[in-house]
């Protein structure tokens, strides 16, 4: 698996390296490693999300949260939903 370095994504996102470490202190993003933060594509992902959400909704950081925790307990469901049908 790719893993990306924090200045990495911040080129990559076209974000300063600060906002990263914000959303880390906030738990908008978890990072595969911690010590040394880096991401992968999910990890990637979910911070375009959060960029769309703050760009297109002028959402704040609280919202975002929000919104997050909604789409993970959505993701959390489909994969219990899969698991059942499997049974």
């Amino acid at each position: 698996m790719i893993h990306y370095n924090i200045l990495e994504v911040s080129r990559e996102l076209g974000i300063h390296s600060e906002v990263i470490i914000k959303w880390i202190e906030l738990e908008l993003i978890k990072p595969v490693e911690i010590e040394i933060p880096s991401f992968d594509h999910e990890d990637l992902a979910r911070m375009r999300l959060i960029l769309k959400l703050q760009e297109l909704h002028d959402s704040n950081h609280e919202a975002t949260q929000i919104i997050l925790h909604l789409v993970d307990q959505i993701h959390h469901l489909q994969a219990e939903i899969k698991n059942l049908k499997k049974k």
